[in-house]
């Protein structure tokens, strides 16, 4: 008697527990590179819902499709080829299945610029990565942006922005995989520059004042898109930005020119230390006040 209850004892000990379900870690796979591993992890319950001691069951692990996604005794999961599979984990009869996506990126291409721009243009440019099986990658991805030449074109997240006259290669890069696409910025044609205030500025020292330009055409109407390089005869005197902007510095005379396409136009800067406009403005006012 006591023989036989030994070896239900034993006979129940190698059934193992008694599994009603599986639950899998991750619950859903999605692999961006060839030979990218996920360790599966198989999570067996008992009917009162209770995790069972992994050592106490065996896992069977199986791949749909091993050509895509490979899966070993083990649960690690590694990626071969771009597609769509599962993964079952079995323990006797109870199943989980898990879904995997690999999208190997494969190439990169980069929509064209299909026109000319001019300074100031902004262009957007759209990209489409594609996985060894030629479908679009479904993974998100940080694409790189790059100019050639800055000073033809800059770009940031894929919009380009026309800064002069010339050609720069615009590329994106995802790991080692690039597109490019060609921006060609041309300055439209125009007659003259003018320039405002046009006659000669008196300021006095430390005084700021900010010149407009524009080009235009043989009818006098304005050309947009023109970039224009400011330059001072004596930056001692009178300094200007990049923008224009005029600074007395110090007692004397420069010319301030602004300069497009072989083009120029000029206004000549007088410091004064007392003042220039501005006391005779005051002597005026005071002359008038002793009349009275």
């Amino acid at each position: 008697m006591k023989r036989s209850a030994a070896l239900i004892a034993l006979a129940i000990a190698a059934c193992g527990p008694s599994v009603k379900s599986i639950s899998v870690e991750p619950a859903k796979v999605t692999l961006d590179a060839k030979g990218a591993t996920v360790p599966l992890r198989a999570v067996a319950k008992d009917e009162k819902g209770q995790p069972i001691d992994p050592t106490k069951v065996k896992v069977a692990w199986v791949s749909a499709a091993p050509q895509t996604a490979a899966v070993d005794e083990k649960g690690l999961l590694t990626a071969q080829r771009s597609g769509e599979t599962t993964v079952t984990a079995s323990i006797g009869e109870v199943k989980s299945v898990v879904p995997v996506v690999v999208s190997i990126p494969a190439s990169i291409s980069v929509s064209a610029i299909a026109r000319d721009l001019r300074p100031g243009d902004v262009e957007v440019l759209s990209v489409i990565v594609t996985d060894d099986a030629d479908k679009p990658v479904t993974v998100p991805r940080t694409i790189t942006w790059t100019s050639s030449d800055p000073g033809v074109a800059r770009v940031a997240d894929g919009k380009v922005e026309a800064i002069g006259p010339g050609s720069a290669t615009i590329t994106a890069a995802t790991g080692s995989l690039k597109g490019s696409a060609t921006a060609t910025v041309r300055v439209p044609d125009f007659a003259k520059l003018a320039l405002t205030p046009a006659k000669t500025q008196t300021l006095k020292k430390g005084d700021k004042l900010t010149l407009r330009v524009a080009a235009l055409d043989k009818k006098g109407q304005k050309v947009g898109g023109v970039p224009v390089v400011w330059k001072s005869s004596d930056a001692r005197i009178a300094s200007v930005s990049a923008d224009g902007q005029v600074t007395a510095v110090k007692k004397g005379s420069a010319k301030v020119t602004a300069s497009a396409s072989g083009k120029s136009a000029s206004v000549g800067i007088s410091v004064t230390d007392s003042g220039g406009k501005s006391k005779s403005k005051s002597t005026a006012t005071a002359k008038k006040k002793k009349k009275k």
